[in-house]
C-alpha cells in the first residue's frame, strides 16, 4: 500500500481544510489592514488632533485658560512657547490608541457583518448599522484607556519634560491608577458609547455611497469611490454626534478626585456649565479643525485598508486556486507515484 494518499483524498483534505485557512487570513489581512490604516492616520495628522483636543477642553476646569483662537494661532501659540514637539505631544499614547482602534474596530465590522447577514444573501443598511454599533461598541472598551491618557498627553502645555505629569505611556498609566484608581482610565466611556450613533450613521452611509458609486459590484470599486463616500459619511456623521467628543474630553483630562459622582451625572452637570458658559456652540468647539483632521484621516484610513484588504484577499485568491486545483493535484500525484 503507498504511503501516498490518492489525488481524490488529498483534493478532498484540501478543500476542506482550505476554507478555514482561508479565513483565518482573511481575519488577519482586515486586522492589518486596519491597524497599518490607523498608524498612517496617527503619523501624519498629529498635530491637528493635539489642537482639537486643546480647542474641545479650553474653559474647562482642567484648562481654564482661553489661549487658542483657533487652528493657526494654536499652531503658532505651541510652536513659539513648546516648540515642535509640541505638535505631537502624546504621539506614543495616540499610537497606542489608533493603531489598536482601528485594527480591532475593521476587524470587528466586517466579522460582524458575516455573522449577521444571512448566508447566501447580501448585507443589508440595517445590517450595517447593527454591525457598526457592535464593533464600536467592543473598540470603545476595549481602547478606552489609550483615548483617556491620549487626552490628558495632549493637553499638558508643559515645555519641559520633566515638569510634566504624566512622563510616558507607562508612567501615566501607573500614576492614574495611584491617584485616582483603576476607574479613572474608562472616564469618557458613557458620552463614548452614547456616541456610538456616529458610526451607525458614517459606516451604513459609507458602504451606500460606496456601492451606489460602483454600480453596486465590488470589483468596480476604485479609490476615488472609497474617498468620496469616506469624506460625505465621515462630515455628516461628526455633524450630529460632535458634541460628545467635546464631552468625553472634558471628562477625561478631569483628574479631581474629591467629589465622585457617577458619570451620567456628570456628564449632566457638564452640559449645563457648557450651555451657560458658550451656549449650543459650546459642543461644536474645534468643530472646524476636527473636520479639518478627521476627514483626511477618515479617507487615508479609509482608501488604506480597502486597498490592503483587496490586496490580500486577491493574494489569498491565487493560492486558493494554485491549492486547490486539481489538474496541479493529478501532477504532483503522477511525480509522486513515480
Amino acid at each position: 500500500m503507498s504511503l501516498v494518499a490518492s489525488s481524490a483524498d488529498r483534493s478532498t483534505s484540501r478543500s476542506s481544510s482550505q476554507p478555514s485557512r482561508a479565513d483565518a487570513r482573511t481575519h488577519l489581512s482586515q486586522f492589518g489592514a486596519g491597524a497599518l490604516a490607523g498608524l498612517i492616520n496617527t503619523l501624519i495628522l498629529s498635530p491637528l488632533d493635539v489642537v482639537k483636543t486643546r480647542l474641545q477642553v479650553q474653559g474647562s476646569a482642567s484648562f481654564a485658560a482661553t489661549k487658542y483662537n483657533g487652528l493657526f494661532h494654536a499652531l503658532k501659540c505651541m510652536l513659539k512657547e513648546e516648540g515642535l514637539r509640541s505638535y505631537y505631544r502624546g504621539l506614543s499614547a495616540s499610537l497606542w490608541a489608533f493603531v489598536p482602534n482601528w485594527a480591532i474596530y475593521w476587524y470587528a465590522y466586517e466579522s460582524f457583518k458575516r455573522a449577521y447577514t444571512p448566508q447566501g444573501k447580501n448585507s443589508t443598511p440595517i445590517i450595517h448599522v447593527f454591525s457598526a454599533l457592535s464593533a464600536g461598541g467592543i473598540t470603545a472598551v476595549t481602547t478606552a484607556p489609550f483615548w483617556t491618557l491620549k487626552s490628558r498627553l495632549q493637553v499638558d502645555i508643559n515645555s519641559v519634560p520633566t515638569g510634566r505629569k504624566y512622563r510616558s505611556v507607562p508612567h501615566g498609566f501607573r500614576k492614574i491608577i495611584r491617584e485616582e484608581g483603576v476607574a479613572a482610565l474608562y472616564k469618557g466611556l458613557t458620552p463614548t458609547l452614547l456616541g456610538l450613533g456616529h458610526v451607525a450613521i458614517q459606516f451604513p452611509l459609507y458602504e451606500h455611497l460606496k456601492s451606489t458609486l460602483s454600480s453596486g459590484q465590488d470589483e468596480n470599486v476604485q479609490a476615488s469611490h472609497v474617498l468620496v463616500a469616506s469624506s460625505i459619511s465621515k462630515i455628516a456623521a461628526s455633524a450630529v454626534f460632535y458634541p460628545h467628543e467635546v464631552l468625553r474630553t472634558r471628562i477625561q483630562v478631569d483628574t479631581s478626585t474629591a467629589k465622585r459622582i457617577l458619570e451620567p451625572q456628570k456628564m449632566t452637570n457638564l452640559i449645563k456649565d457648557i450651555l451657560k458658559a458658550d451656549g449650543p456652540s459650546g459642543f461644536y468647539r474645534g468643530f472646524v479643525v476636527n473636520l479639518m483632521r478627521t476627514v483626511p484621516a477618515c479617507m487615508l484610513t479609509f482608501t488604506s485598508y480597502e486597498l490592503v484588504k483587496s490586496y490580500a484577499e486577491q493574494h489569498n485568491g491565487k493560492r486558493r486556486q494554485l491549492q486547490m486545483d486539481p489538474a496541479l493535484d493529478d501532477a504532483v500525484s503522477k511525480r509522486t507515484d513515480r
